[in-house]
């Protein structure tokens, strides 16, 4: 029988940043979400979230269902429902009324 060897819980990769990165930034690496689940100076090595629920700015005025495909616009930067020059794409998991500033999100 093969034997697995362990690494991490997976909710969490390495990530060297060319610059200075806050804890609770978003970066984007290949169309995803992560959040810096710590600062992390220039050149050195820290950790990035990728799997959990977070709350990211919304744009307002605006209605989000859950199903509803959104997107992360880093230049906002916020969540909206406009694909134009998005960072990120990720589908609703949770609502959020027309008057609300965040939204939870998934990252997966």
């Amino acid at each position: 029988m093969a034997t697995a060897i362990i690494k991490s819980d997976g909710d969490r990769i390495d990530y060297t940043p060319s610059g200075n990165v806050s804890a609770g930034d978003v970066v984007v690496l290949a169309g995803r979400l992560c959040i810096a689940s710590e600062d992390i100076a220039a050149n050195v090595l820290g950790s990035l979230l990728v799997f959990g629920i977070v709350t990211l700015p919304k744009a307002a005025p605006l209605a989000i269902a859950v199903g509803d495909t959104i997107y992360w616009h880093a230049a906002g930067p916020y969540i909206n429902k406009t694909s134009g020059s998005a960072d990120a794409t990720l589908t609703a998991l949770f609502a959020a009324a027309s008057g609300d500033t965040t939204i939870d999100v998934r990252l997966t």
